[in-house]
């Protein structure tokens, strides 16, 4: 069973373990079409990977499988997994985020901290590419949880841009995850 190692200094050195198989995590996209009356919302991934938590920094890297990603037409799903995707030849995405800083002991605090910068590296289609964007965390909660946000260019992926019957799906995704980390002390 994979698990999430988190190492937290609050006020001591401590470990704290999440198994991810009884977390909640989620990934998902969206995207605009051109004329942008189309609107697209990729929802379904799970997140699988590791955190570091260590005094003000967060650093981790997850995949997520691409073919558990839905639209909600099955033909589209279809298309985006078989033409765009190419989820037989590249079955994940992956995301290392390299940098979070937040104030020290922040797990200490019970508090949002909304719009702090992460930068990090997203492998998808085979391709590697720097990513920013901007993250949430939570720690008003007995369960924290930390969010990210962040935009692509599937053109810098390889990726086709998807069309279909004349209307085209704009170059720039926005991707969003979340997971709530139930905080077991070893």
């Amino acid at each position: 069973m994979l698990k999430l190692l988190i190492f937290l200094i609050p006020t001591t050195w401590a470990a704290v373990q999440v198994d991810l198989a009884k977390q909640t995590s989620e990934v998902e996209f969206f995207a605009v079409g051109k004329p942008s009356l189309l609107k697209i919302n990729g929802t379904g991934g799970k997140l699988v990977g590791n955190l570091e938590l260590e005094k003000n920094q967060i650093k981790g890297r997850f995949k997520v499988k691409l073919d558990e990603f839905t639209t909600g037409i099955p033909m589209r799903d279809q298309h985006m997994k078989e033409k765009y995707l190419e989820t037989a030849k590249f079955s994940e995405a992956s995301l290392e985020v390299e940098k979070i800083e937040l104030p020290e002991n922040f797990l200490a605090e019970k508090k949002v901290y909304s719009g702090v910068p992460f930068e990090g590296k997203l492998t998808l289609h085979g391709v590697e590419k720097p990513v920013k964007g901007t993250a949430e965390i939570d720690t008003k909660k007995d369960s924290p949880s930390v969010s990210t946000e962040f935009k692509v260019l599937v053109s810098d992926f390889k990726i086709d841009i998807p069309s279909y019957l004349g209307i085209k799906v704009a170059d720039e995704v926005t991707v969003k995850t979340r997971m709530n980390l139930n905080l077991v002390k070893q």
